[in-house]
């Protein structure tokens, strides 16, 4: 099963991306805020994290992630694979994993409010679909933590 995503779905999620970072505002609090409304129990597993620097860190890796995605399903597929079977590891089910990227998507579409595009909410229809259906697929013993940054 391929998990490519079409380049007019590429080109949607980078243009939002792209008109959200110009808007110069980090999304960072309002992701976070809607995670823990929709899995209040994880707010505590940040308690720390008191500026966000942590926060901040994971989203921009996981933007990160779904580039990589967006340009080679494959191996960008394998770097959320991998990252995936570890945060099951700290007790996070695939399924708030997975949650995350809706969550982003979200987050963009709220921010954006008029300037979200037919074209943004496709390309980030494909690229969840397709993330969900490739995390979908993974079982732990298909990651080989020896291959890991």
């Amino acid at each position: 099963m391929t998990h490519a995503i079409a380049p007019a779905s590429h080109d949607g999620v980078l243009a939002s991306l792209e008109l959200l970072a110009a808007r110069g505002e980090d999304p960072t609090a309002l992701v976070y805020d809607r995670l823990f409304a929709l899995h209040p129990d994880y707010r505590t597993r940040f308690g720390r994290d008191m500026d966000d620097a942590v926060k901040g860190a994971m989203l921009s890796q996981t933007i990160s992630a779904m580039f990589e995605f967006l340009g080679d399903p494959r191996a960008g597929g394998y770097g959320l694979a991998t990252e995936m079977v570890a945060h099951e590891g700290y007790d996070i089910p695939r399924e708030v994993f997975i949650s995350f990227f809706v969550v982003i998507r979200e987050v963009a579409r709220d921010s954006l409010g008029d300037a979200w595009t037919v074209a943004f909410e496709a390309g980030w229809a494909d690229l969840v679909d397709a993330i969900e259906a490739y995390l979908g697929d993974v079982v732990p013993s298909d990651v080989d933590y020896t291959h890991s940054g």
